[in-house]
């Protein structure tokens, strides 16, 4: 069963790490890059300026605990499992093109994949009550391209990114029904101007 699925895992890796252009290139470079992280975090920040206000570092503390906490996990994971990334296995790595290098030796999971995802969803979830909120499903979408980055630079096979997916999905709603037990206790007021489900918010 184990050897069927790894088998399985890697098939699928290669049909898509091999369907390649130029423009993919440049789209995995960005996606998978650390440093693209950054402005879309900002970003984040000052959505939630906006819509918060002066309470808006209650959400990005938790944000930041969040971020934290599923990309540990992801660390403690590589460092136990010890599943190999693609470009380091002998049996395959002549077949694999890796433009921004391969990373450190162990790649399941994928941390990428985890922050990404914990992201998307915990801003969703943050912002679902909201009026023009559709935009913010345009997170998942990047999150699914940062995933598909990873296989495609040769540095995560498919498993390791649908796992550190549910891992971030998990973490966010966690992280997020902990957060609104906090303020719904501590700070009502806060919790029923922007955490209560309305039932006016429009999809």
């Amino acid at each position: 069963m184990l050897e069927s699925l790894i088998h399985w895992d890697t098939e699928v890796f290669l049909s898509i790490h091999h369907c390649r252009n130029s423009f993919f290139d440049v789209c995995a470079s960005v996606f998978s890059s650390r440093g693209a992280f950054i402005p879309l975090y900002v970003f984040m920040a000052f959505v939630l300026w906006r819509v918060w206000g002066k309470q808006c570092w209650l959400p990005i503390l938790a944000f930041g605990f969040l971020i934290l906490s599923t990309d540990q996990t992801a660390n403690y994971f590589k460092r136990n499992i010890k599943r190999e990334r693609p470009c380091y296995n002998t049996a395959i790595n002549n077949q694999i093109i890796t433009p921004d290098g391969c990373g450190g030796r162990y790649g399941f999971y994928s941390g990428h994949a985890a922050n990404s995802a914990a992201a998307a969803l915990f801003l969703w979830l943050l912002l679902r009550n909201k009026k023009n909120n559709r935009w913010a499903l345009l997170l998942f979408f990047w999150s699914f391209l940062v995933s598909w980055s990873r296989i495609y630079q040769g540095v995560h096979y498919p498993l390791d990114v649908l796992t550190g997916t549910l891992s971030g999905c998990l973490w966010a709603l966690l992280l997020y029904g902990l957060f609104a037990q906090l303020l719904k206790r501590f700070l009502p007021d806060v919790f029923d101007k922007h955490m209560a489900i309305k039932t006016t918010a429009k999809w």
